[in-house]
């Protein structure tokens, strides 16, 4: 579970509702503030005014691709510390150099559940040193 020191403001992107739905229930439960965004084209003015500490979109979605979308986020000066992290089912070693060309931080295969997120964004030592 996350402290106050450790809780985050998550955005997650995917046109799979259910997808989004499940993995913010599991954020939620470890203490993180999440908001979802199914339709891709909206996700640079909620990230905007939402300024998540990360950002996990899918790739493949329709009317603008995780890639696009990276470039954009990467463009707004209040976004530059967000952590941009792509996730997809597509783990091809040419899309984990384009994703990190495009922005991205770090690239995730699917699946992947809530708590490997949770780990990734709130390492171990940090939470440890926290209780």
């Amino acid at each position: 579970m996350a402290t106050s020191e450790t809780s985050l403001r998550l955005l997650l992107v995917d046109d799979n509702k259910a997808f989004t739905d499940v993995l913010a229930m599991g954020l939620r439960a470890c203490g993180h503030t999440v908001m979802c965004v199914n339709n891709p084209t909206w996700a640079v003015d909620v990230a905007r005014h939402f300024k998540p500490h990360a950002l996990l979109s899918d790739l493949s979605m329709p009317m603008l691709d995780g890639l696009s979308l990276a470039k954009q986020l990467r463009k707004q000066p209040e976004l530059m510390q967000t952590r941009l992290i792509a996730g997809t089912g597509n783990a091809e070693i040419n899309n984990v150099n384009r994703c990190l060309d495009a922005g991205f931080d770090m690239y995730l295969e699917k699946p992947f559940t809530h708590r490997e997120i949770h780990e990734i964004l709130v390492p171990r030592a940090t939470v440890q040193a926290a209780a």
